[in-house]
């Protein structure tokens, strides 16, 4: 299997929504609702640093999912608390916390 790199946005959303279709229910309505919103708030911004790290982060993910499909390993990744506290912005930090609830009830 080839790993995807995509430079076009819709193209990429539409790819990340297909690799989805791969995981357990409860996980892909998550993660399809996760990745609606991040796609939709980043619709209007100008090609430049911040959609090229938009772009580079997404890419990374769906090359993850792939990764992951095609060695039928689980999905997703354990952060360490270090991990969280060090490489993820305080709204990042709200978004995994918020998570953490919703799949916890």
């Amino acid at each position: 299997m080839r790993l995807s790199v995509i430079s076009h946005p819709l193209q990429l959303y539409r790819a990340i929504l297909r690799e989805h279709r791969h995981l357990p229910n409860q996980m892909k309505g998550i993660g399809d609702t996760y990745v609606k919103q991040e796609f939709q708030l980043h619709k209007g911004v100008e090609p430049g640093k911040q959609l090229d790290q938009f772009m580079v982060g997404w890419n990374n993910y769906l090359q993850q999912m792939q990764m992951q499909r095609q060695n039928q390993s689980k999905f997703g990744d354990t952060l360490t608390e270090e991990q969280v506290k060090n490489k993820l912005s305080a709204e990042q930090q709200e978004k995994l916390s918020a998570l953490q609830v919703e799949l916890n009830k």
